[in-house]
Formats: C-alpha cells, sequence, structure tokens
C-alpha cells in the first residue's frame, strides 16, 4: 500500500501512472482499472478518491461507477482522449523559463515531450508554472485568432487549454516579472566583449575599471549566439572586436548577422565596416583597446547624463561608422584651462580628419566635476570644431579604479 504520509510523493507516482507509463495501453479517453492500480499499483481506493476530490490542479476524475481512473491533461503517451473543440478566449498564456531555449522566438511553442501545448487564461498561473524551471516568464498568444484560422483548441479542465502548437506569428508579447532579471538571477556582466585578439582580451581583463563590468571571452571560444530567453531578455550589451581581416569572414559575419536578429545592442569594431551591423573601423591593437575602454565606461556607468548604446549607434550611423578615441590626463587639481589646452593639443589638426570623436579624461580620485567644468569643456570644443555636436558624460568609479573618467561624443 502507498504511505499515506507521503501524499505528494504518491500524487506524482499516479499523475505517472496515468500520464506517461508506456508499460500500460491506456483505454480511449486515457481511463486506466482501479482494480488495476489497487491491486498491482499498491494505491488504495481512498487514496485514488481524495486525490480526485482533492487535487489542486484537478488533474484526476473517476468514471461514472468509479471503475476506473485518468488524468484529464498533460500526457505524453499517445492516447485519444476524446476532447471536444471549443472557442478560447481571445488571450491565453504560455508559462516557461528564462532557461528556456530561444528558439521558441523563431520556431514558436511545441509540444516537447507532451501531446499538447498547455495555455492558461490566468497570467499568475502561467508565472507559477514557468517558476518551476527557473526565473518565470509568460508568452501572450493570440488564441481567438489562432481558432478563427483553424487550430482546434480543448479546455479539459478549468483555466486549462490545450492546443498542438502555437506558431511564431500569434505570440503576442512576453512578460515577466521586474524580479526576473535581477542580479542575484542573471549569469553575466552588462556587456560582453568577444575579441579575436589575446594581447587585447589580456589587457582588457587586467583593467580594473572594465573587468568588472565585461564578460570578456575569445571569438574561438562562443558562437555568437543567443541560446535562452534569459540571454534574449536580459538586453547584454554585445560589443565584437575583431583584430584580424582573416576574422570578418562571410561566416562571421552570417553569425553577427543572425545575433543582430535578437538584439540591436551590438557594435563590431573591425578593421573594414560591415553595413548590415553598427561598426567602428579600428585597425591596430591599440585602437581597439582604445575604443573598448571608453565605450565601456560609456556603457557601464556614468553621470550626470546617461549614455546609451542608441545614442552611440545614432552617432555612428550618423558618420558611416567612423570614431576616433582621443585621451587625455591630469596629474593635478581638475583645472579646466589646462585641460582644455591638453585637448587643443590633442585635437589640434585632427578635426580634418575624422567624422566623429570620443574624449577620453582621467582625472585623480577625489575631485568633484559639476556641470561648469562640463558646460567649459563643452564651449571650448565647439570653438575649436565649428559646427560640432557634444555628448558629455563622466563616470562612476569602479572597485580599483581611483580616477574621474569624462567621455566625449563628438559628432
Amino acid at each position: 500500500m502507498k504511505n499515506s504520509s507521503n501524499k505528494t510523493k504518491n500524487s506524482h507516482d499516479l499523475s505517472y501512472l496515468l500520464r506517461h507509463d508506456r508499460t500500460c495501453k491506456l483505454e480511449t479517453g486515457g481511463w486506466r482499472s482501479v482494480e488495476n492500480l489497487v491491486h498491482e499499483q499498491g494505491f488504495t481506493f481512498e487514496q485514488l478518491c481524495d486525490f480526485v476530490d482533492n487535487d489542486s490542479k484537478g488533474r484526476f476524475e473517476f468514471n461514472d461507477d468509479k471503475t476506473k481512473i485518468r488524468a484529464i491533461y498533460g500526457h505524453s503517451v499517445q492516447v485519444d482522449m476524446d476532447y471536444s473543440c471549443c472557442t478560447p478566449p481571445e488571450i491565453l498564456y504560455h508559462g516557461t523559463s528564462m532557461n528556456a531555449d530561444v528558439s521558441i522566438l523563431d520556431n514558436g511553442i511545441i509540444p516537447r515531450s507532451r501531446n499538447y501545448v498547455h495555455l492558461t487564461n490566468d497570467n499568475d498561473a502561467a508565472l507559477e508554472t514557468g517558476a518551476r524551471h527557473g526565473a518565470p516568464v509568460t508568452l501572450r498568444i493570440k488564441a481567438l485568432e489562432m481558432f478563427n484560422a483553424g487550430y482546434e483548441f480543448y479546455n479539459p479542465a478549468k483555466g486549462i487549454w490545450l492546443v498542438k502548437e502555437v506558431p511564431r506569428k500569434f505570440i503576442d508579447s512576453y512578460y515577466y516579472p521586474s524580479d526576473s532579471l535581477g542580479e542575484k538571477s542573471l549569469n553575466h556582466k552588462l556587456i560582453k566583449v568577444v575579441c579575436d585578439s589575446d594581447d587585447v582580451i589580456s589587457e582588457l581583463k587586467r583593467d580594473n575599471t572594465v573587468s568588472p563590468l565585461c564578460d570578456i571571452v575569445h571569438l574561438k571560444d562562443t558562437s555568437l549566439s543567443i541560446h535562452t530567453l534569459e540571454e534574449y531578455f536580459s538586453t547584454q550589451i554585445y560589443i565584437i572586436a575583431m583584430a584580424g581581416e582573416r576574422n570578418c569572414d562571410d561566416n562571421h559575419v552570417r553569425q553577427i548577422v543572425k545575433l543582430k536578429e535578437y538584439t540591436d545592442d551590438i557594435i563590431l569594431i573591425a578593421p573594414e565596416i560591415i553595413g548590415e551591423v553598427t561598426s567602428i573601423q579600428a585597425t591596430t591593437t591599440n585602437e581597439i583597446h582604445s575604443i573598448l575602454f571608453s565605450l565601456c565606461l560609456l556603457l557601464g556607468y556614468n553621470q550626470p547624463m546617461r549614455l546609451g548604446l542608441k545614442d552611440i549607434t545614432t552617432f555612428l550611423f550618423a558618420t558611416n561608422g567612423e570614431l576616433k578615441v582621443v585621451q587625455a590626463a591630469l596629474d593635478t587639481d581638475f583645472d579646466t584651462t589646462g585641460l582644455c589646452g591638453n585637448l587643443k593639443t590633442e585635437l589640434k589638426d585632427r578635426h580634418e580628419s575624422f567624422k566623429s570623436c570620443m574624449i577620453h579624461v582621467s582625472l585623480p580620485g577625489g575631485h568633484q566635476v559639476d556641470m561648469r567644468h562640463i558646460m567649459l569643456l563643452e564651449d571650448t570644443i565647439r570653438g575649436m570644431i565649428p559646427g560640432i555636436q557634444c555628448c558629455l558624460c563622466t563616470s562612476v568609479n569602479m572597485s580599483g579604479d581611483r580616477n574621474i573618467h569624462i567621455s566625449i561624443l563628438l559628432h
């Protein structure tokens, strides 16, 4: 006899025997003999009655004379359940988790191990289902539109809807709780840097300002693809740096363009511009490292204004992807006049040779930077290069970096 103190375990056993057991052929409608379960599987009739009457999900039912029992839905074995087709509500929900395969965004939802895709009219219930496998996410399904297009829906239990598949075009939107992508649930950092240069990778990993912000990986160790919904929803920024032209071949370009189908948050740094992707042209290891360093600061932490990737890509689009980085450093107190003088020297005769420029200024820790300094810098630069547009922000110091950084994007 089944142990009455282990009700949950016994419920799982019954669920398996009525849904997934391939050693016993279920009758039409999914029915299995009560006598079989009592005499051969160790249940008591009283236990089976308890499961039917009190199962919170309403999974089980008897026939009229209680000689047979079945699971109402959730089967993986082939069985004719004799469901009746019915009209669904306009919207239904499918619960899954962040670690689900991202192919769902291309191919839609398929049953996988089950006979049907399970949907519900309750978004909270869908989230509960998704949470069994990780951080939850729900997909909003245009069920009535599917039905009108010829797809058959079944409603075997309250709140449960079944359909053979959900093509991608009927997935209306996605929802996940705000804490699903919290710091503890994510397995990556803000920026993913993919690079084919060992020298650049070593330099970045030693950099106490950049390395806390970035997953830094070698090109040969990554497929440049998104595999899970977590990666898709978390909007990790990709910066792909290629030092050698040999790696800008058709195969890598195809991978990058495929990656762009899932996220616009991608920048390519390479010896040549690739039209399908936001690109920055760089031909030397030093150029690549300098651009990466400044981009990481701009995208990671900055004040007083937040400069996002879309701001940078807007500049790059307007300038056909040409970006130069000019760096300056001060070892004394914040002397705006002296800093502007340094920048004039750095920028002298350069404004004819670039369409866009990122100026990166490093200051010793402990200095206060206010809007007066920023405005003076902006006015000075505009005076040096008439018609230039500036976007300035100061980056928050990272652990191990005592300097203050000001990044200035010119266009």
